[in-house]
């Protein structure tokens, strides 16, 4: 007896045709289920104790404006809600950029048009050994090397975390 007869029958019983609605009905079944029993990490997990970190963020090169919207005592936000992270300090820097100049050679100056500022955060995490865990769908992990949006009432800047302490 071979598995799939000239008629595409399955075991000579059930036509092959016949199985694909089946199937898209397990497959569907499967990722609503997966989506479902799936939690998320930081919001399910009570277990860790509650510590707040101090971090210092650096921003991505953007003009002075952007940069000027950034004022210690702003408390950071998501969603229409805001977060237990407030900004305890905001310095303006230079940024440096690389460039090749016309001989080929690598010159290192002071971007003309664009400025960093180095920014001190404080906000409340969940220690869980190793990572520091933030009720946050923009910040989750804390680690130096961390990318998120800073988002204020009155801006919204991409940072990197540079340093990051706890507060005693």
């Amino acid at each position: 007896m071979r598995l799939i007869d000239k008629n595409l029958r399955l075991f000579g019983k059930i036509h092959l045709l016949d199985l694909v609605p089946v199937l898209l009905i397990v497959l569907v079944l499967a990722g609503v289920g997966s989506k479902i029993g799936v939690g998320d990490i930081i919001y399910s997990s009570n277990t860790g104790k509650t510590t707040m970190v101090n971090i210092i963020c650096e921003t991505e090169p953007y003009d002075m404006v952007m940069l000027e919207s950034i004022k210690v005592g702003d408390v950071l936000a998501e969603d229409k809600a805001y977060i237990n992270a407030r900004i305890t300090s905001s310095e303006i820097i230079d940024d440096v950029v690389g460039l090749i100049d016309n001989n080929g050679k690598e010159v290192v100056d002071i971007n003309p048009i664009e400025k960093i500022a180095r920014i001190g955060i404080e906000i409340e995490t969940t220690f869980e050994d190793p990572m520091y865990l933030v009720k946050s769908k923009d910040i989750h992990e804390l680690f130096v090397g961390k990318k998120f949006y800073l988002t204020t009432q009155n801006s919204k800047l991409v940072v990197i975390v540079t340093e990051l302490e706890t507060i005693d």
